[in-house]
């Protein structure tokens, strides 16, 4: 009988030991469940935006209407480089237009201050020698008509000057409004006028010509061909 006492509470001794531990493993068995599923419904819930339907969960936030533009920080925008671009090629433009241009008008000013001092053709009415002044002298001397060599001498005085020294004469003048006409630093108005006087005396018959006149003409032709 004691031996089945003995039994007996060593079994009920054994199973409430057994008990709490069996207890445990269920509670600790179901919490992990519970946990996975919960785990689970959030996932399920983040992924397609339910988060507002579970107590405790987050309100998604709002989405933006439009699409997204992404602007780097820090980056390079575009925009103004393309706007600094255009108004660098604008001001080249703008520049080279100038610079052409003043080069332009600098080149037209020179050209017409060059017309402008350039001087003007002289007409050539005088005798001019196709040789030279000196052959024309030695053809004079050998001249048999004094009245025709002197009034020769004129044109050739003439000639020189607006060939040589550029020196215009109209053809219209008489000889002595030739004469007034000379620029004052002419270096051989007395010769000119010599040649004038014996051309007056020459052409008017006033007084013919004779070898002493003809003379003084050749001398005064001589002087005012040295002037060159």
């Amino acid at each position: 009988m004691k031996t089945a006492l003995a039994a007996f509470v060593w079994a009920l001794f054994t199973a409430a030991l057994l008990h709490p531990s069996a207890g445990l493993t269920q509670i600790s068995g179901r919490d992990v469940v519970q946990e996975s599923v919960q785990d689970d419904y959030a996932e399920l819930a983040q992924r397609h935006g339910l988060q507002q339907t579970f107590p405790g969960g987050a309100a998604p936030p709002p989405e933006r209407q439009g699409p997204r533009r992404v602007v780097p920080t820090g980056g390079i925008n575009i925009s103004s480089l393309l706007l600094s671009a255009l108004a660098i090629a604008v001001a080249g433009v703008f520049i080279y237009f100038i610079v052409t241009n003043a080069r332009a008008y600098r080149r037209h000013s020179d050209r017409f201050k060059a017309r402008q001092n350039a001087p003007v053709p002289v007409e050539v009415w005088g005798t001019v020698p196709e040789d030279s002044w000196d052959a024309l002298l030695n053809r004079l001397r050998l001249s048999g008509d004094l009245n025709e060599a002197l009034h020769e001498m004129l044109l050739a005085a003439i000639g020189f000057c607006q060939k040589e020294l550029s020196i215009h004469i109209p053809r219209a003048n008489t000889p002595r409004e030739i004469q007034d006409a000379l620029p004052t630093d002419f270096a051989a108005l007395e010769a000119f006028e010599t040649l004038v006087q014996g051309a007056e005396l020459a052409w008017f018959g006033a007084k013919p010509v004779d070898r002493p006149m003809f003379q003084s003409g050749l001398d005064a032709l001589e002087r005012i061909l040295r002037l060159k």
